[in-house]
């Protein structure tokens, strides 16, 4: 079965659209940045749709990252992806941020298991554990950098390789270095689209439960309600 999947990616300091069919990236973009992710999307999505010489009605299947991340980053992605799927017709499916970063070592041979590690801009940080064949061994969590160790333990032999990905591993090696972990840092900084599309194949084409295309949430945003839900008062 030859699927044509649309994939987007705004869950951290970068933004990246790809286009997969049949086992191949036929067209990708990433753009590094902090903020401005809505203003790149879409000029994004029509670009790499133009590469590839697509039109929306050939897309068969959407994919997204529904975090953890960034809130405003999520919801943009997760809107934009929705909105494709409204006006195509298309299945869309989420797929988490951190499994993304997991992927990326895929076709690398990874001794031990691989923590991703991201950052949340607070004073912890957005992690979960894989075994070394990328399967999960642990939900994502927002954990402090000192705690990490503590709550990886019961999942991970320090004593074994350890890799990390994701843009908060300077973040966490000291403090497994310290306590004795063998560690090993990698190029997979944020999770990519070309990455997401090839999850999102597999998952399909073996029938693989995935997660619907909602924001996973850690914890809640900053923003909240105003009291009188921000109504003048008499």
């Amino acid at each position: 079965m030859i699927v044509l999947i649309l994939s987007l990616d705004t869950s951290a300091a970068a933004c990246s659209v790809a286009l997969r069919q049949d086992g191949k990236t036929l067209s990708k973009s990433i753009d590094y940045m902090d903020r401005g992710h809505a203003e790149a999307l879409m000029p994004m999505v029509k670009k790499v749709m133009k590469s590839a010489r697509c039109t929306p009605k050939k897309i068969q299947l959407i994919a997204v990252t529904i975090g953890p991340g960034a809130f405003t980053g999520l919801r943009l992605g997760i809107a934009a992806a929705r909105g494709i799927a409204l006006a195509t017709g298309t299945e869309c499916i989420g797929l988490t941020s951190t499994e993304t970063l997991a992927a990326s070592l895929m076709n690398v041979k990874v001794d031990g298991c691989i923590l991703a590690i991201m950052s949340s801009k607070r004073s912890d940080v957005y992690a979960q554990a894989f075994k070394g064949n990328v399967v999960p061994i642990t939900e994502p969590s927002a954990i402090t950098p000192k705690d990490i160790c503590k709550y990886f333990s019961i999942f991970c032999d320090n004593s074994s390789s350890c890799t990390l990905v994701g843009d908060a591993q300077d973040l966490v090696a000291p403090y497994l270095i310290e306590a004795g972990w063998n560690i090993k840092k990698s190029l997979s900084i944020f999770p990519d689209a070309a990455i997401l599309a090839g999850l999102a194949e597999a998952r399909w084409k073996l029938g693989l439960p995935y997660r619907p295309p909602k924001p996973l949430y850690i914890r809640p945003p900053d923003a909240s309600i105003p009291k009188n839900e921000g109504r003048l008062r008499n």
